[in-house]
């Protein structure tokens, strides 16, 4: 909802709250990566309903897609920082023996 009205798109919430969720749900596929592309064209064929423009929901995807990559970076950071199951599992037996 931010997205479209920072956008200026007249989008209701109720238009929303009705055809994200089957976008999302599609885009959830796992035909590509990330959902990208597949939830471009969810978006533009579900936003075609409520008359707004193919450019503008493209748009609209686009961003939200590199909304939620740019809040999962910190996550995947993390998880690439955190000690193995193999090393953890290494420390755990050595300190039995102390």
């Amino acid at each position: 909802m931010c997205l479209a009205t920072a956008l200026q798109l007249s989008l209701r919430p109720l238009e929303i709250f009705l055809l994200l969720p089957p976008v999302l749900l599609m885009s959830s596929l796992p035909v590509s990566i990330a959902g990208w592309g597949v939830r471009e064209t969810a978006m533009v064929g579900a936003l075609s309903f409520v008359a707004v423009a193919e450019t503008d929901a493209l748009l609209l995807s686009v961003l939200f897609g590199l909304i939620v990559m740019v809040i999962g970076l910190p996550g995947g950071f993390l998880w690439l920082l955190r000690p193995s199951k193999v090393e953890a599992e290494e420390e755990s037996s050595l300190s039995e023996f102390e």
